[in-house]
């Protein structure tokens, strides 16, 4: 596999990382959103006739599903830092490759014109033998 191929694999996967990353992310916000409505729904209502009818059981439940969804915020959040780190790596070392890539192709050019070089050499050696044989 070229390493051109693999670099756009690569890309390829980390940025669908970062995209069912995202997805995730709106998912568990909305919940939150949600639970985070109920609970102050539920602390808000005023005990008495015409109360909610919420049990403090039902409350706690809320709470520990918030306490639940923070921690899972916190997770999705350490991951997209995760896969961003991940891609900035990533650039960093197409960057290397395409630097490295250009001193091979200066190498070569240069290796290209010593070649002639030493071919024109070469033909002037020849040259010169025919000369000294002629002169002999």
């Amino acid at each position: 596999m070229s390493r051109r191929l693999a670099a756009v694999l690569a890309f390829l996967f980390l940025s669908g990382g970062l995209l069912r990353l995202a997805t995730l992310e709106d998912r568990v916000m909305k919940r939150l959103g949600e639970v985070e409505a109920r609970l102050a729904a539920v602390e808000g209502a005023k005990p008495g006739p015409g109360a909610s009818g919420v049990s403090r059981a039902e409350l706690e439940q809320l709470r520990v599903q918030l306490r639940e969804l923070d921690r899972q915020v916190a997770v999705l959040n350490r991951q997209a830092d995760d896969t961003k780190r991940d891609l900035d790596n990533h650039g960093r070392a197409d960057s290397a490759i395409d630097v490295l890539r250009r001193d091979v192709e200066a190498l070569e050019r240069e290796n290209e014109s010593l070649r002639r070089d030493v071919d024109r050499a070469q033909r002037e050696v020849d040259r010169l033998r025919t000369q000294v044989d002629r002169l002999r």
